[in-house]
């Protein structure tokens, strides 16, 4: 997750005309691949419960897969959808794309990061 966003750090850089689109470019290409990853980075017995030091999954990651595969498979979709854009170099549609992934913060369900930090991960303090 770490490494997702600094991906969208390079993006947001790009968009806020502090870093170059070919840092953005591989940033969102590489969020692609992260994003398709997600399911494997939380198999069975990698909950809070099992690990409460380490992880902040909650259990319904596993008592409702089908949501939590919809919700990987939007982000993905999102992630492709702000790669693609990186490749017209239009600021404008980058930035729709951007919103899309993450505007609102990781806590807005309505956007491709929230979309799966609400329903599948305890806030930290």
């Amino acid at each position: 997750m770490k490494r997702q966003g600094r991906d969208l750090a390079a993006v947001k850089n790009f968009l806020d005309a502090k870093g170059d689109v070919a840092a953005a470019q591989a940033g969102a290409a590489d969020l692609v691949q992260t994003t398709a990853s997600i399911p494997n980075l939380f198999p069975k017995g990698t909950g809070m419960a099992e690990l409460p030091d380490k992880s902040a999954a909650k259990p319904t990651i596993w008592t409702d897969p089908n949501k939590f595969a919809e919700a990987q498979k939007n982000a993905n979709s999102k992630a492709a959808a702000l790669s693609e854009s990186l490749k017209t170099n239009d600021k404008a549609a980058v930035a729709l794309a951007f919103d899309a992934m993450i505007k609102g913060g990781l806590w807005d369900a309505t956007n491709a990061c929230g979309g799966c930090h609400v329903p599948f991960r305890e806030r930290r303090s």
